[in-house]
């Protein structure tokens, strides 16, 4: 997968950091973990997937890639990758599956000259794939990053681990490579009947939403008050760019003034 002379990356995602799954029953151990279905998935295709708890809470959401019958690669957010790598490891050695952080960085390719195996989607400007290459285009990253909020990608990190529902993060609505984040028809993976519950009883009152404000915002999390300064909602992924920042928290109102930071916000509501 990591590039060659005629796939040449923009840029590595610093931000980001590559779980390497190998193993004769590789897809049988992630199909029973990860919410997206991995037998909708093709060789060299891609898709959004959320990792829960046996509560149903996403411990992780990120990119999956399908390189070979025996290897998919996760791409995830930096700071989950050492508790993630062990919490599989317990698990993925009762089915044979070797588990490793991968040295070669998570990478953007140009989409028309990208490796077969990077993920590629009409809402992002750059594929998604993997590098041995160091090279670094920071402006291009946070470019990047800023396209995945807007497209309403949730991105869990640490701090927002184990918080929320794949249903709360709007998960079951997201389809990469025509492979949504979450089957409601796989069967059983871990927390799938807490979030087979909540979809068939629309137990859903708080969801992901992405608004946009040209005020300078400090990073997340961060709390949303509604004008009566109750709490209506946290922020968990945030970028800015030279004009406008964006915000991306679950609420539970879609109101355009909310209080960020104990200052009176308008934020422009982008889902």
């Amino acid at each position: 997968m990591p590039q060659t002379p005629t796939h040449q990356i923009i840029t590595t995602l610093k931000q980001y950091r590559v779980l390497t799954f190998n193993g004769e029953h590789v897809r049988d151990y992630l199909q029973g973990q990860l919410t997206c279905d991995l037998r909708a998935l093709q060789v060299g295709h891609g898709a959004l997937f959320a990792y829960c708890n046996h509560k149903g809470r996403a411990l992780a959401t990120g990119f999956i890639l399908f390189e070979t019958l025996q290897t998919y690669h996760l791409i995830l957010h930096h700071s989950l990758i050492e508790t993630l790598q062990i919490r599989f490891t317990r698990s993925a050695v009762l089915s044979s599956v070797e588990v490793h952080s991968n040295l070669n960085n998570a990478a953007l390719y140009p989409i028309d000259n990208a490796p077969p195996s990077a993920l590629k989607t009409q809402t992002l400007t750059y594929a998604l794939g993997l590098s041995t290459s160091e090279q670094h285009n920071p402006s291009i990253e946070h470019e990047w990053h800023d396209q995945v909020l807007r497209a309403g990608y949730p991105m869990i990190e640490a701090s927002s681990s184990d918080l929320y529902t794949p249903h709360m993060l709007n998960l079951p609505l997201i389809t990469l490579q025509e492979t949504p984040a979450v089957s409601l028809t796989k069967g059983c993976y871990v927390g799938q009947e807490i979030v087979s519950r909540i979809h068939h009883q629309g137990q859903n009152k708080k969801i992901f939403r992405v608004y946009r404000t040209t005020t300078s915002l400090p990073p997340p999390p961060l709390e949303l008050l509604d004008h009566s300064k109750n709490l209506c909602g946290q922020s968990f992924q945030h970028t800015h760019t030279q004009h406008e920042s964006h915000l991306g928290g679950i609420s539970r109102t879609a109101a355009q003034w909310v209080i960020v930071d104990d200052q009176p916000i308008l934020l422009s509501h982008t889902e």
